[in-house]
């Protein structure tokens, strides 16, 4: 038998014999969100609980598993954990050890945000997505940005997220309904992105485009003027 550790901290999360059924959740363009449906989660007790419209998750280091209020993936009272995001461990075995995974981005926090915003070079083109990584759309942007992070990055560009069930104060700031939800910044100031990208909310970016479609918009957004307008926060 086995047991399913986080790749990141090396958490037990639940075991082997509870892997109900495996199945894509979400698939867009090469993108697909793969996850465990399991019966039943290891000490359940000791993780952090957050309660988000159509689902309850729950959080070791970050969010693990999630059931559903709205049973829209026909999961039950079963438990979904994406598979990417934990390692199977014969018994018997040590687990892994803890891991950090730099995605290249910087985590930002209502207390940081506006530094981060003003104090930035005015010549750089800031990114800022919020978003939560119970998100399958969410996790597809993430995986962009980490192969942009692994090739190296791009000058001039700064890439921030932002996890929306943690600051819900900054969340209320901009009147968007779903995630992920984008902004760029340069100097300062947000930039007006509508009409450059196919889904746009309050001048920032409405879910999750291609990596040559995010290349496309932010080589565009660099070049708008500082001073172009944008609607104001909610």
């Amino acid at each position: 038998m086995s047991t399913f550790h986080c790749n990141t901290c090396g958490r037990a999360i639940f075991r082997g014999e509870n892997i109900v059924d495996k199945r894509v959740i979400w698939r867009k363009d090469s993108f697909e969100a793969e996850c465990y449906v399991v019966s039943s989660v290891i000490d359940l007790d000791k993780f952090r609980r957050i309660d988000a419209g159509t689902h309850q998750g729950f959080y070791c280091c970050r969010f693990m598993a999630r059931r559903m209020m709205e049973d829209k993936y026909a999961t039950g009272e079963n438990f979904l954990v994406y598979t990417d995001s934990v390692a199977e461990v014969p018994d018997g075995t040590a687990p892994p050890k803890p891991a950090r995974v730099d995605r290249g981005t910087i985590e930002l926090t209502e207390q940081d945000f506006d530094a981060a915003i003003n104090n930035a070079n005015p010549g750089d083109l800031l990114v800022v997505k919020f978003g939560a990584s119970w998100c399958p759309p969410c996790r597809q942007m993430e995986a962009m940005f980490a192969r942009i992070h692994r090739a190296g990055g791009w000058p001039q560009v700064q890439i921030f997220e932002l996890d929306v069930d943690r600051e819900p104060q900054l969340r209320a700031r901009w009147n968007f309904r779903s995630i992920p939800f984008t902004l760029f910044f340069r100097g300062g100031k947000q930039l007006d992105i509508t009409g450059l990208a196919p889904s746009t909310v309050s001048g920032g970016l409405d879910g999750a485009i291609t990596d040559a479609a995010f290349r496309e918009l932010c080589r565009v957004a660099i070049q708008q003027p500082v001073t172009a307008s944008a609607p104001n926060p909610a």
